[in-house]
């Protein structure tokens, strides 16, 4: 499985499994982080913002509701799957086929 298919199937897990979202969201970031080069190169400039967009935004994803409470940047399931749509969304935009996940 190439690299952004494994980061766009991470993502399809977290918005279809709440209960392994921070996992899911955890190993997307580590691959996404591992594998930014890859990305660029073999999909573009444009998937590599989309993607590092999403990467920013889900380190204040939180699942844990009291820990949520510390920090007012931090967010919950919602915010998740609001950000991840729009992810999916731009980067259909771009070319990157999401509909065979």
């Amino acid at each position: 499985m190439d690299t952004l298919r494994k980061m766009l199937r991470l993502l399809d897990k977290a918005l279809r499994d709440p209960l392994s979202r921070k996992e899911s969201v955890d190993e997307f970031l580590e691959c996404y982080f591992k594998n930014e080069l890859d990305v660029e190169r073999l999909f573009g400039q444009s998937a590599l913002d989309i993607l590092g967009e999403l990467a920013y935004d889900l380190n204040f994803f939180v699942a844990d509701p009291a820990v949520r409470a510390q920090d007012r940047s931090y967010y919950g399931d919602e915010r998740l799957v609001r950000e991840i749509k729009e992810a999916f969304r731009r980067l259909s935009q771009v070319g990157v086929a999401i509909s065979d996940l």
